[in-house]
């Protein structure tokens, strides 16, 4: 498994991209063509600042209408019906960014 990364630095310097290669051939494998036996990977990583806000927030019941007390109506709003976002919380949220809020969501839903 080999690791190659490539920082790209955004306006805090905090944004960071990088590619991971994993060698995907098995053990047992006597020869290897180096082309088809990696897989490469890429992702992006946002660290954050040493201080600040944090808001971590539910999506279900808090950003968009899932009634996840009823399991007739949580299933109508996750699969059938269309994203109704919970009144006003939009305006919150917008708030809290130009505050310099950092978010992390977490749900227990299936919608995501």
């Amino acid at each position: 498994q080999s690791l190659c990364t490539t920082t790209h630095s955004d306006c805090q310097d905090r944004k960071f991209e990088y590619q991971i290669q994993i060698d995907e051939t098995k053990k047992t494998d006597k020869k290897k063509e180096k082309d088809d036996s990696y897989k490469t990977f890429q992702c992006t990583i946002y660290a954050l600042a040493p201080h600040g806000t944090s808001i971590i927030s539910d999506i279900d019941d808090t950003i968009k209408v899932s009634n996840v007390l009823s399991k007739r109506l949580l299933l109508k709003h996750t699969f059938y019906s269309y994203f109704k976002p919970i009144e006003g919380i939009s305006d919150v949220y917008q708030k809290w960014h130009e505050q310099k809020c950092q978010f992390h969501y977490v749900s227990a839903s299936p919608w995501q």
